[in-house]
């Protein structure tokens, strides 16, 4: 609805292209995965995510690669690749130090390393990310 309004409004004009730039990729550490695949008929329990002191604690339930990868997102702060191929659904647990908030004295993995105990690994690479690109927008809205 808000991008309707924006085309209409402000006359956007925009398309998505793909750039090579520096991204997060996550794989499938030497290991292999170590979170607990979930039940297939397991009645649902949602996720809970809290943040104590500079340490945030992620219990995920039935959780997707997709939700994992928006995660990381977030707290790496760039463009996140998922290259894992997992299609599953899993249940772990998972502590780290937050990057920005984090009290000095406060010890813990960070999320890259941190989420190594799940199996996974993350690193930086250069690779393509779908971008939005504005190609037009009027500085001053249409009228009704």
């Amino acid at each position: 609805m808000l991008q309707n309004l924006l085309i209409d409004r402000l006359r956007l004009a925009y398309h998505f292209e793909k750039k090579q730039m520096d991204v997060y990729e996550v794989t499938i550490g030497a290991g292999g995965v170590k979170m607990k695949e979930s039940p297939p008929n397991a009645p649902e329990v949602p996720s809970s995510l809290s943040s104590v002191n500079g340490m945030s604690r992620w219990t995920g339930n039935q959780t997707a690669m997709k939700e994992i990868i928006e995660r990381l997102t977030g707290e790496l702060g760039g463009p996140v690749v998922d290259a894992t191929g997992l299609k599953g659904k899993y249940d772990f647990s998972l502590s780290w130090r937050e990057r920005n908030d984090a009290p000095a004295d406060v010890d813990g993995p960070t999320i890259a390393e941190a989420i190594q105990q799940l199996g996974l690994k993350v690193q930086r690479k250069k690779g393509l990310v779908e971008v939005f690109v504005i190609d037009h927008v009027d500085k001053s809205p249409r009228d009704n």
